[in-house]
């Protein structure tokens, strides 16, 4: 079959295993091909700690406002402020149902 596609006008030239092994053009080409391959450092993008919910709630918007105004270290400090005082008043209410 290799021999009837070599003889015709359509196959490959002097038969599939020629094309494989090497041809009249094998040196060219082997001398063209760099024989080290230098390959890169792979680049990897640093991670970012930041609040993907960053301005989509309620009152986010006031919540830019105030933090702009008073700095990010004071920000900080009043948002940490109500937690106790939410926290108490729900053990309260919890403490007067169940009693």
């Amino acid at each position: 079959m290799s021999s009837m596609a070599a003889s015709s006008g359509f196959g490959f030239k002097g038969g599939l295993g020629s094309s494989f092994s090497g041809g009249e053009d094998y040196p060219v080409l082997a001398k063209s091909v760099p024989c080290v391959v230098s390959v890169g450092k792979a680049v990897r993008a640093q991670p970012v700690m930041k609040n993907v919910n960053e301005g989509k709630g309620l009152f986010a918007p006031l919540a830019v406002v105030t933090r702009l105004i008073v700095g990010m270290k004071r920000f900080n400090q009043l948002r940490g402020k109500p937690s106790p005082c939410i926290l108490r008043y729900h053990l309260q209410f919890a403490n007067a149902i169940i009693t």
